[in-house]
C-alpha cells in the first residue's frame, strides 16, 4: 500500500511539473513573438523616421540652392515696333506738354531758370 501511495504521489508531482512546464514554454513563445513584433516594429519606425529626414533634407537643400518663391508673373506688357511712330494723340499731348512747359519757364524769373540748369 506505500508502495501504491508513493506512485500515486509521484504520478501527481510529475503531472504538476508537466503543467508548470507547458505554462514556461507557452509563456517563453508568447514572450518570443512579442520580443519579434517588437523587433518589426522598431525597424519599421526607424525606416519611417529615415525616410522623413531624407525628405526635410532634400526639401532644405532645394529651397538653399533654389532661394527665394519668384515673383509672380504680372501682364504682358505690350511693346510698340520700332517702325511704328508716334500716335497722333501721342504727338499732341507731347506738344502740350512742352508748351505748357515752356510757358512755365517764361514766367520764372532769370534767378530760377539759373537754379534749373545748375540741376
Amino acid at each position: 500500500m506505500i508502495f501504491l501511495q508513493l506512485t500515486v504521489r509521484d504520478a501527481q508531482r510529475n503531472a504538476r511539473d508537466t503543467e508548470i512546464l507547458i505554462t514556461l514554454v507557452r509563456s517563453a513563445a508568447e514572450m518570443r513573438n512579442a520580443n519579434e513584433d517588437l523587433k518589426k516594429q522598431l525597424e519599421q519606425v526607424k525606416h519611417e523616421i529615415i525616410h522623413q529626414v531624407d525628405q526635410n533634407t532634400e526639401r532644405t537643400v532645394q529651397k538653399a540652392l533654389i532661394g527665394p518663391r519668384p515673383q509672380p508673373i504680372s501682364a504682358p506688357r505690350v511693346r510698340r515696333s520700332i517702325t511704328e511712330g508716334p500716335t497722333e494723340e501721342e504727338k499732341r499731348k507731347s506738344t502740350g506738354i512742352f508748351k505748357k512747359a515752356l510757358k512755365g519757364l517764361s514766367m520764372k524769373s532769370e534767378k530760377d531758370l539759373s537754379r534749373i540748369e545748375d540741376m
